[in-house]
């Protein structure tokens, strides 16, 4: 789902956060 907003973002927030609260936040950030 955070994929939408890059590739490279997406997998950043996949690896550093894990959860989807963590990934909205830093994909929001």
């Amino acid at each position: 789902m955070e994929n939408t907003r890059g590739g490279m973002d997406g997998k950043v927030v996949l690896i550093t956060g894990g959860t989807s609260g963590i990934g909205k936040a830093a994909a929001t950030a």
